[in-house]
């Protein structure tokens, strides 16, 4: 009985966790990706260009987060697996 509590609480920090990660991810490239036009737009072109691929970078990471991490575990989750 304690066996199965505490993986259910591993696995609802890992969700969690997942989640977490997935969003900080993908609001700080939006973020970036915002400045970086802004920066762009200011006629700093180098800065600009790094935040735009900083951004990218984050946002392509908070997708794959999102979908290889916390989408596979929220539906094991939610079947009772």
């Amino acid at each position: 009985m304690d066996d199965l509590i505490s993986e259910s609480v591993v696995e609802i920090v890992a969700l969690i966790g997942s989640a977490v990660g997935s969003i900080l991810f993908t609001v700080g490239g939006v973020v970036l990706e915002h400045s970086s036009l802004q920066s762009v737009v200011a006629g700093q072109s180098t800065v600009g260009l790094w935040e735009m691929y900083m951004g990218g970078l984050a946002l392509i990471a908070g997708l794959y987060i999102g979908y290889q991490e916390c989408w596979p575990r929220l539906v094991d989750y939610r079947s009772g697996a």
